[in-house]
Formats: C-alpha cells, sequence, structure tokens
C-alpha cells in the first residue's frame, strides 16, 4: 500500500510540473542543419544529438536520406551503430564490445574485429567526434576509422577490400592552424583540421584528404569539405544551429 501510494504522489507530481532536484538533470540538446553542396546539387541535411551525462546518442539524416543512430559512453567510446535505408528499414549495425575487445557489424557483409582504441564508425557522428576529440596544435590524433555500411557502396571489389581485406582503417587527424572563414555574411575564427588515411599501401585506393572548420567560440563544426564516391567535390557549410536543455526526469525508487 506505501509504494502504491508513493507512486499515485509520484505521478501526482509529474502533473503539477514539479519535481525535487535532486530527481531531475537535463538532457543537452543540439541539432545542426548544414548545406549539402555537391556540383549543382544543393540538399540540407541534419544532425540531431542528445547528451545525457556521459551518453551520447546522434541521429544523422545524410543527403541520400538514409539515417544513421551512433551512441557513445564517456562521450567519445562508440557503443553501437544502427542503419536505416530511406524507407525506414534497418539495413545494418555495429556493436562494440569492450569486454571482449571485439567489433561485431552486421549488414551487408558480416564481419567480426578486434577492438583496438581510439576507434570511431564512419558515419555523421564524425561531425561531432572532432569538436570532443582533436588534437593540439602541432599534433596529430592517430585512430581507426570502422566501414559499417556498404550500403552506397556499388563496387563488389571494393565491398571485399573494405570488410574482408583491410578491415578497420589506419587514420589521423591533423590540425593545420586557424583560420578566418565566411558564411553567410557573417565572419568566423576557426580551427582547421585535415583529415586523411595514415597508411600509404592504404591510400593509394583513397588519397583524398578531407578538410573540418570548427568554430573557436562553439567549438562546433562549421564548414567540412569532403569527396563523393564518384570524387566530385563535396562541401557542408553549417546554416543553422540550435541548442538547449530539457529536464530528464527520473522515477524514484518505491
Amino acid at each position: 500500500m506505501k509504494r502504491m501510494l508513493a507512486f499515485h504522489c509520484y505521478l501526482f507530481i509529474l502533473a503539477a510540473g514539479w519535481l525535487p532536484p535532486n530527481a531531475v538533470h537535463a538532457v543537452k540538446i543540439q541539432d545542426f542543419t548544414y548545406l549539402y553542396q555537391c556540383e549543382n546539387i544543393r540538399k540540407n541535411i541534419t544532425m540531431h544529438i542528445e547528451y545525457d551525462g556521459n551518453r551520447v546518442e546522434i541521429t544523422y539524416f545524410n543527403e541520400f536520406g538514409d539515417k544513421d543512430i551512433t551512441v557513445f559512453k564517456d562521450r567519445i567510446h562508440p557503443v553501437s551503430a544502427v542503419y536505416f535505408n530511406p524507407d525506414r528499414e534497418r539495413i545494418g549495425q555495429t556493436i562494440y564490445d569492450y569486454k571482449k575487445k571485439k567489433i561485431f557489424i552486421q549488414g551487408e557483409m558480416d564481419a567480426v574485429y578486434d577492438l583496438i582504441e581510439p576507434v570511431f564508425d564512419n558515419n555523421g557522428a564524425t561531425f561531432y567526434l572532432f569538436s570532443v576529440f582533436h588534437p593540439e596544435p602541432e599534433k596529430t590524433l592517430t585512430f581507426r576509422l570502422v566501414q559499417s555500411n556498404l550500403s552506397r557502396i556499388t563496387d563488389g571489389f571494393q565491398r571485399l577490400l573494405i570488410r574482408k581485406l583491410v578491415g578497420p582503417v589506419t587514420m589521423q587527424l591533423k590540425h593545420l592552424g586557424q583560420e578566418t572563414i565566411t558564411l553567410q555574411n557573417e565572419e568566423h575564427l576557426t580551427v582547421k583540421y585535415e583529415f586523411s588515411i595514415r597508411d600509404s599501401g592504404t591510400s593509394i585506393f583513397w588519397s583524398h584528404k578531407y578538410l573540418f572548420w570548427y568554430s573557436l567560440e562553439k567549438n562546433i563544426l562549421l564548414k567540412h569539405q569532403g569527396m563523393s564516391q564518384e570524387k566530385k567535390l563535396i562541401i557542408y557549410t553549417l546554416i543553422e544551429f540550435t541548442e538547449w536543455e530539457r529536464p530528464n526526469p527520473q522515477l524514484p525508487s518505491l
């Protein structure tokens, strides 16, 4: 009876819109809209980030209408990545098992890799990661990148090469210094990074170097320059950013 009374009292408190301070903590929300430009193609793409304590969940909608959801613990350690096509069908997933030290991939081609940190999944969440885990000036960050989603890679040899012969690729992120860029008629002081394959033997298959510009004031991605599968130049620029918090009530133990 006491447990039932406590539960009903808690429901009343929720309905009244008030919770004790120790029962509520905030979830930080960030929403990004980027303009995707590739030759004469222009589209808006979005990224939604929810940060709850040490857990981060990132939902990214790319230029094809696909969606991926990536979850991290302690802000920078990937736990899982799930991929959906434009019809909202799940087409693949990746699980990072830190006890077994393994990465399990299911999807276009299944695979199991050794988990060697630091390691990230190759998807839209990298926009967030570089703002959290980036090198200082004159230093280079080295990590492994996992290609979980092969749905946009149509060449059979490339699929075999990526999944079965190469596995996670060793990448490097270099700090290139500060640069002022202009977006929507407004100047921004940024730190510029270069992202590329570290191993010279692997880089012959994809030698392009990616560039990222982060705001020094807010430490968010303002601009990204990449390359499509057809080796056409792609530029992403931030056109809208919102940041807010929402209460996250926790049920008391009854």
